[in-house]
């Protein structure tokens, strides 16, 4: 079941990076409508390290069609190499 976001979150991610001397956390912001920043009911996604003001928005819908790229891309990959495996197959008899 779907739940709408109505008001900013921020959680901190289990993934860290190497910044400034030390491990930091990845802070991940969800904001329905980033503060009037995008169209009504687009919401951007905020991340940033623990400890540093910088945050960096994407909006949810360009990170939705990114992923599914990404993964019709992988999914075309392991057809690719599939289908060559095969080929090298049929071809060492």
């Amino acid at each position: 079941m779907p739940v709408t976001v109505n008001r900013s979150l921020r959680r901190l991610s289990a993934a860290s990076m190497y910044s400034g001397g030390r491990r930091r956390g990845i802070v991940i912001e969800i904001h329905p409508d980033a503060n009037g920043l995008g169209k009504p009911g687009s919401g951007f996604i905020g991340l940033r390290l623990s400890g540093i003001r910088r945050c960096y928005y994407l909006p949810v819908d360009w990170c939705f069609r990114e992923a599914v790229r990404a993964d019709l891309a992988r999914t075309r990959a392991e057809r690719k190499r599939l289908r060559a495996e095969k080929k090298a197959r049929l071809s060492g008899r």
